[in-house]
């Protein structure tokens, strides 16, 4: 029971007047949180790539993952995703949740 518990459970919490959503696997390790951020929250080089894209139409938050580097996911209002490092360089990351 308690692995269905951990199974597919989403954490909503606010952090600093964040949304801020957890994601776990079935044995209860952590696999991302995924934090809302302002477009002027974002690193400089991250929200100067993100704005000659999608001027100002997109959504962003940076997510965290266990033994890596911070990742930002950046949504257009179309739908489109990409996700950067810090300093604006395009990453592949798999967002299975």
């Amino acid at each position: 029971m308690f692995n269905i518990l951990f199974k597919r459970i989403i954490q909503m919490l606010k952090r600093h007047n964040r949304n801020v959503e957890t994601h776990y696997k079935a044995d209860g390790q952590r696999i991302d949180t995924h934090i809302s951020y302002n477009q002027n929250e974002l690193p400089s080089s991250v929200r100067d790539k993100a704005s000659k894209k999608y001027n100002t139409n997109y959504s962003s938050s940076r997510i965290e993952r266990p033994n890596s580097q911070p990742l930002y996911q950046i949504r257009s209002e179309k739908g489109s995703t990409t996700y950067m490092d810090e300093n604006g360089h395009k990453r592949k990351y798999k967002d299975s949740h």
